[in-house]
């Protein structure tokens, strides 16, 4: 199971005491819609509506604590039949939670058994098990049907964004590598989306330090949050255009410490000419590459004077 960690991702995992139990895996289809404008996402022009790429699954996609694991800690014994992909998920870390070789074994492709004993890919079972055992929550996100198998990705506090690809054989679900789908636009927006989670656009308070600049001279701008922790972001109105401003709420060169509270210099003929300038705010809770259509029609206008 290849470890793929997103930079940014910050969860918060409390211990879940006592027995988890999944819900019955009954697929159904479902839709994720993952805006364009998100630093990181790939160019997936053939689904794109809009400002969004839409994706059309069957599958399941978990809400809060839905896709909760149960885990070893939380009295889970295991589940041998593998009639279900996502308790496969379940299995395989209960496999290294328990020390259990010869149940990990089981649950890979019997394809590629060999050759990933032949890599080391189980050799290394101790070390990766002493890391594991510390998990104290996993969730499931999603679970979705795609190339004759499940794709199921889940969540952590240690590993972050994890995806694993299943096969059914004989009534069986069997994790198998798929480096091929892990490169696609597709799987790589999704990581994206359950990196950040969008959220609708909000309006932030912006204050320039007066209403006119030099446009030599460094001039501040405070910014009062909707939600702490949330980006604020400049960009003039003009669709496929780079933002000049995308600045997380307390990271550099974020001047005010207190939460929800942006204070930062720019010089203003670096984006800006002489004369009146207007360009446009908006507060998200993801990082912003490109102007939308959807950025200009919901952002705030902000007007200064440049001389």
């Amino acid at each position: 199971m290849k470890i793929n960690t997103i930079v940014f991702l910050t969860l918060l995992f409390g211990q879940i005491k006592g027995q988890v139990a999944l819900s019955k895996f009954s697929p159904v289809n479902f839709t994720i819609k993952v805006p364009t404008e998100i630093r990181g996402v790939s160019n997936d022009s053939l689904i794109m509506k809009s400002d969004f790429y839409e994706y059309n699954f069957k599958g399941v996609l978990y809400k809060n604590n839905e896709g909760l694991l149960p885990l070893k800690a939380n009295g889970y014994k295991g589940n041998s039949n593998q009639d279900d992909p996502v308790k496969v998920i379940a299995d395989f870390y209960f496999a290294y939670q328990s020390g259990n070789v010869d149940l990990l074994k089981k649950l890979i492709n019997p394809e590629f058994k060999q050759k990933m004993e032949e890599s080391n890919s189980l050799i290394d079972f101790e070390k990766k098990s002493a890391g594991i055992q510390s998990i104290d929550s996993i969730r499931i996100l999603c679970a979705f049907e795609i190339d004759g198998g499940y794709w199921v990705m889940s969540e952590s506090r240690l590993l972050g964004i994890q995806n694993d690809f299943l096969v059914k054989k004989d009534g069986k679900y069997f994790i198998t590598p798929s480096n091929n789908l892990m490169s696609t636009p597709r799987i790589n927006n999704l990581m994206i989306y359950f990196t950040f989670k969008p959220l609708p656009y909000k309006k932030p308070l912006v204050k320039a330090s007066s209403d006119t600049l030099k446009g030599d001279v460094k001039s501040s701008f405070i910014v009062q949050l909707k939600n702490a922790g949330d980006f604020i972001i400049f960009y003039f109105p003009k669709k496929g255009e780079q933002v000049f401003v995308n600045m997380k709420d307390n990271t550099n060169p974020d001047m005010d410490k207190n939460a929800g509270i942006v204070n930062f210099k720019l010089t203003p003929n670096f984006f800006m000419k002489n004369g009146e300038n207007v360009f446009y705010a908006i507060e998200t809770n993801y990082p912003v590459s490109m102007v939308t259509d959807k950025m200009i029609e919901q952002g705030i206008p902000v007007k200064v004077f440049i001389k």
